[in-house]
């Protein structure tokens, strides 16, 4: 308890007040990703509304297999392979990953946000791995 009473850490161990998390959002929307045995979902938070939920239409076990993919490509791009087979390999992945989490947050942000706002993505689970923000 004493740790709270000093500058900026009131709060310590607490989890952040939804508020902080709306601050966070003033120049964008804050999508949290998230892959679960459960389901694969995000929560969408503005700075001036509720969070929106939305279920996302990917397993984790594609979550996983799509990390995989990329973890193995990264490692590639060292070596000797031919870089344009690398590159066709990674451009079919960011076509996943739009397909199956990108495209859908951004076609549900809809009247949300405006034309041209930044997002600020924020993954977990298998999602950490994934170059989301490459899949625009």
């Amino acid at each position: 308890s004493r740790i709270r009473m000093l500058p900026h850490f009131s709060r310590f161990p607490l989890p952040p007040l939804f508020s902080y998390l709306q601050q966070a959002a003033e120049d964008g929307p804050v999508i949290i990703v998230n892959a679960s045995n459960y389901s694969c979902d995000t929560l969408t938070i503005t700075s001036a509304q509720d969070p929106v939920h939305a279920p996302l239409h990917i397993t984790v076990a594609d979550v996983s297999e799509l990390s995989f993919e990329f973890q193995s490509i990264t490692k590639s791009f060292g070596s000797s392979d031919p870089k344009l087979e690398l590159l066709k390999i990674v451009s079919i992945l960011v076509r996943k990953l739009w397909n199956n989490v990108v495209g859908p947050v951004v076609e549900a942000l809809g009247d949300l946000i405006q034309t041209g706002s930044h997002i600020w993505w924020c993954p977990t689970a298998g999602f950490t791995l994934l170059p989301l923000h490459a899949a625009g």
